[in-house]
């Protein structure tokens, strides 16, 4: 691809051409500034140097402003420029040409330079010896590098602007049709043109240090582009400034001096401004209205209705075309005269509120449910919030030592068909406040109705005081739970009832199905069953714990106790023992072990829960002697009876007879206090001869 530019003389005047339509005038008077080192600056005296501070080249031209005359320099000497000169006649750009090395381009021999990317290649750099291409030393590495060759030659009038007959001689692409008499700068600097300047495809007139404004067609459409940083500003000493199409003439903008803007739409007018706002002809349709006012007084938006409809509305909708799924009315059309309403006419629509931003804090969904902190309500009302949800009501009397009464109700109507229309409090909770106390004292209570007509509201029927305590049948408890009421004594509803026999005993029932029997449970939190139960039932009263029967009391009176701690076992082997041994007696039968606390090997029993124990032993001696001396004693925790540990605790006692035959039998019954795994046998001692013995050792928990 190649970019052609032009630079050429036409009197004291200059001007370059950029090749593509481009047509770039000189800033200073006469003087065309397109390449420093070969158009040098202005100036009253013969430049000895460029400006870039290099040495002098045939062909480098400034403008002498004291002469008003262009110079060129012919490699020794300056001359006035005449209307045929040697100079740069034709400046081309070649790109997209890497890995090649032959440039085609005609030129004459000796009279070329050649750049890269802005920088001239040395002679060694390229071959220029054919006039009709230019062969590289090194190929073009990129395809965005650019080389620049310069041509020199004969520059003369016509070859820059033409003849009338061949006006583009000269200019490689684009066209630069001036008149043969045009004037392009002046010695003042100014441009005159006495005919028209037209510009190729995409060619633009630039204006600015940098290009700032830009006018041009790009073979499709027309463009007056800003592209500083300013602003593009229209003015006008007329009446106004307008935009309008040609044919046919309509206007499509009016903006009056000191006066108003319009908008026309086909022709008509929609949209003026005024002194106050706007005015709009038609329906306004937008994604988003936003109004603001500063005027803390005025109305910030009216919505009126003509006379005909009487009322007014708002309407919204998903698309221009779509029926109005939402209307904010005010008269007769989606409200009762004098009345406001929000309305959603799709079936299935919800109707919600946000605020914070984005936030949703409540939903009328399609069936009237409110949700509020829920986008799905399942009741006419229901708040949800995952930060204890608060529902308030509030009085705002100033409440003092004197005053009571009612602080807030919370009623539950009802229709009451027994009068046409009319209702009824089927029931309360009501706040309440009693006078006497310094600051404000709440009380809770609680109604309903038993019926009777529309004109038996509710009664109260339960209370909570400001101490906590809380009344059924009585507006004064004084204790946790008062209980005030009559319990049937034939009593047959299942459940637990409270309240007096007779209105004298106070009770409380616990009525079973038919069948079965009435129970009492104790648990805490971490149980799955109950843990202890009072059941009673047919004339039996039980009482478990660890969900097992511990004891029962019968009809007759009888008590039994299951798992209460009792043994029993024998000796049944008789045995024989040494005169003086203390032999602590081991048994072979079992005669009762409740809870396995008896050991046969032992003797032993072992105390499963501290309590007092009764204990009962006998044995049968045989062998003795007349005037033979024998004791039988308890031992607890292994202690001798004559001072040894446990014995002056009380945990042992001794019996003893005097023989007089071969057999002799002793018995004896003790209470003996025991900590839980205390222990108690049995032993006992011949001061007389051997003998054999058997017996029985028993006990049991007495409690």
């Amino acid at each position: 691809m190649s970019r052609n530019r032009s630079l050429s003389n036409h009197g004291s005047s200059a001007y370059t051409n950029t090749g593509t339509g481009d047509a770039q005038l000189p800033t200073n008077a006469g003087v065309a500034t397109m390449i420093s080192d070969v158009t040098l600056s202005p100036g009253t005296i013969d430049p000895t140097q460029t400006v870039l501070s290099n040495a002098l080249a045939a062909g480098m031209t400034y403008f002498n402003t004291a002469s008003s005359k262009l110079r060129i320099y012919d490699g020794s000497a300056w001359n006035d420029a005449t209307t045929t000169v040697e100079g740069v006649y034709d400046v081309t750009e070649f790109t997209g040409i890497a890995a090649q090395t032959t440039i085609a381009i005609v030129y004459d021999i000796g009279l070329v330079q050649v750049l890269l990317n802005g920088v001239q290649l040395a002679n060694s750099d390229f071959t220029a010896t054919t006039g009709t291409n230019i062969v590289l030393a090194v190929a073009v590495t990129n395809a965005d590098d650019i080389i620049t060759v310069i041509r020199w030659g004969a520059v003369t009038t016509s070859t820059f602007l033409g003849t009338a007959a061949t006006k583009n001689t000269g200019v490689t692409t684009g066209t630069l049709p001036f008149a043969e008499d045009v004037v392009l700068v002046d010695a003042s600097g100014n441009v005159n043109l006495t005919g028209d300047m037209s510009l190729s495809d995409s060619g633009k007139a630039a204006f600015g240090a940098s290009d700032d404004l830009q006018i041009y067609h790009d073979g499709s459409n027309s463009y007056i582009s800003e592209l500083g940083t300013g602003d593009l500003v229209l003015q006008s000493n007329g009446a106004k400034i307008g935009l309008a199409s040609s044919s046919p003439f309509e206007w499509m903008v009016e903006a009056i001096t000191d006066g108003e803007v319009k908008l026309y739409h086909n022709g008509s007018s929609k949209l003026t401004t005024t002194a106050t706002g706007i005015d709009v002809t038609g329906t306004v349709t937008a994604d988003m209205l936003s109004v603001n006012s500063t005027d803390s007084s005025a109305d910030i938006a009216t919505f009126g209705g003509s006379l005909q409809t009487s009322y007014s509305k708002v309407n919204f909708s998903s698309d221009v075309s779509s029926t109005h799924q939402y209307i904010i009315s005010y008269g007769s059309e989606h409200a009762e005269s004098g009345n406001l309403a929000i309305k959603n006419t799709i079936s299935t629509g919800d109707l919600f509120f946000v605020t914070g931003g984005s936030f949703e804090r409540m939903r009328i969904d399609s069936s009237g449910n409110v949700g509020i902190g829920t986008i799905s309500p399942d009741t006419l009302l229901e708040i949800d919030s995952n930060s204890a949800p608060t529902l308030r009501i509030s009085n705002s009397k100033q409440w003092g030592a004197a005053d009571s009464g009612t602080v807030g109700e919370l009623q539950f109507y009802m229709k009451d068909d027994s009068t046409p229309n009319g209702t009824k409090v089927a029931a309360f909770i009501k706040t309440t406040n009693n006078a006497g106390s310094s600051v404000p004292e709440g009380e809770l209570s609680f109604g309903t109705s038993l019926g009777g007509g529309a004109s038996t509201n509710a009664i109260e029927r339960m209370r909570i005081d400001s101490a906590g305590n809380v009344g059924i049948g009585t507006t004064t408890p004084d204790s946790a739970l008062q209980v005030t009421g009559t319990v049937a004594n034939s009593q047959t509803t299942k459940g637990v009832h409270l309240g007096m026999h007779a209105s004298r005993y106070a009770a409380i029932e616990m009525v079973g199905a038919s069948g079965d029997d009435g129970w009492i449970d104790f648990k805490d939190v971490d149980d799955t069953d109950y843990s202890e139960r009072i059941r009673g039932g047919s004339g039996t009263l039980a009482f478990s714990t660890n969900a097992a029967e511990r004891m029962r009391i019968n009809a007759a009176g009888i008590v039994t106790k299951p798992n209460q701690p009792a043994f029993s076992i024998a000796k049944s082997v008789s045995a024989s023992t040494a005169t003086y041994d203390d032999i602590i007696v081991s048994y072979t039968t079992t005669i009762l072990n409740v809870g396995s606390h008896a050991s046969l090997t032992t003797g032993r029993f072992t105390a499963p829960v501290t309590g007092n124990y009764m204990f009962t032993f006998d044995i049968t001696q045989e062998g003795a002697n007349s005037g033979d001396w024998r004791t039988v004693n308890f031992y607890k925790n292994g202690g001798y009876p004559y001072g040894n540990a446990g014995v002056n605790s009380g945990g042992h006692l001794s019996t003893a007879s005097t023989v007089g035959s071969d057999h002799v039998q002793m018995a004896k019954s003790i209470v003996i206090p025991l900590n839980q795994n205390d222990y108690v046998q049995i032993g006992h001692t011949s001061w007389d001869g051997t003998f054999s013995y058997k017996g029985t050792f028993s006990g049991y928990l007495i409690g």
